[in-house]
């Protein structure tokens, strides 16, 4: 059964500020699409079919934004990703996934930062950010209830 992870960012968070929210989805990112092939192997296409595939869901209005934090973070680099609909790249090497959608190609990990909850039997994480604002704590609690009725592991954080 999936499990569905909910980051708190507390009010006096670094997190809490707008960059430091894009900042705090970068390291998700990161940390989610990373896996165990060696370096030599990284490029191969069996070792990027092993890698997580990390689904971002969100609104169009997003999505420029998460495109443009995922290439400036981590400061020293970017993390390799695709808007859907408008790359053309069918795996790029972090697998991660930028889209209104799920995408084709089965994420094993879903971020949701969209306004609707996500279920689907394709993936086995789900991860959703919850902003210090009266709206964003509201849609978590609906969410929340959702994927408790479907019978999904919850687990909540405080950052």
């Amino acid at each position: 059964m999936a499990t569905a992870r909910f980051y708190v960012i507390s009010e006096d968070s670094s997190y809490a500020s707008t960059t430091g929210y894009f900042e705090l989805l970068a390291k998700l990112c990161g940390r989610l699409s990373e896996h165990s092939a060696s370096p030599d192997d990284q490029h191969t296409t069996a070792a990027a079919n092993q890698q997580p595939r990390v689904s971002i869901l969100t609104d169009e209005a997003m999505i420029e934004r998460l495109d443009e934090a995922l290439w400036t973070h981590p400061l020293t680099g970017f993390l390799p990703h695709r808007v859907l609909g408008a790359d053309t790249d069918t795996q790029p090497p972090a697998q991660i996934d930028l889209g209104t959608h799920i995408d084709a190609l089965k994420p094993s990990v879903v971020i949701n930062l969209s306004q609707e909850p996500v279920i689907h039997p394709e993936f086995t994480e789900l991860v959703e950010l919850v902003r210090p604002t009266q709206v964003s704590k509201e849609r978590a609690r609906v969410h929340f209830k959702a994927y408790k009725a479907q019978g999904y592991t919850l687990k909540h954080f405080t950052v």
